[in-house]
């Protein structure tokens, strides 16, 4: 647990001990906006609002649940492999070395659209489909069929 005091005015792990190497390296709590960040010595790296629940990586305000920043030279979201060469600005990764990849978008468990990877250790029999619930697939395959 960390505790704020006279000895302690910025909440630092190890109170009155800092780490002199790292003077602004650890936990950090606003007392107006209600934040916690997680630190480097430069610069903050997560952001926990407390006030609405909201988890922030890259940024000091997190907009979102999970609100994560624009990544100017690399991937912003890997979920399981790496899928596809581009990896500046804003992109998510959705990939598996093993299995289908998918994306679900919707409401609810019953009223959603999915896309779908559909694996295949020969990639001509891979396939890309686009589908919701209640509606025709659509299927793009690079050999032509589907």
């Amino acid at each position: 647990m960390i505790t704020c005091s006279v000895q302690n005015p910025e909440c630092r792990p190890h109170g009155d001990r800092p780490f002199p190497s790292y003077p602004r390296w650890g936990i950090e709590y606003h007392d107006t906006t209600d934040i916690f960040y997680l630190r480097s010595s430069s610069e903050r790296g997560f952001a926990f609002d407390l006030n609405y629940g909201n988890l922030g990586i890259g940024l000091d305000v997190p907009d979102a649940r999970l609100h994560v920043a624009n990544s100017p030279y690399f991937r912003t979201a890997v979920f399981g492999s790496e899928a596809g060469n581009v990896t500046s600005k804003t992109n998510v990764s959705i990939g598996s070395a093993d299995s289908d990849a998918r994306l679900f978008i919707g409401k609810d468990a019953a009223d959603f659209g999915e896309i779908i990877w559909r694996h295949s250790p020969n990639p001509s029999e891979g396939y890309l489909s686009i589908s919701s619930k209640g509606a025709s697939t659509i299927s793009l395959q690079e050999s032509g069929a589907g």
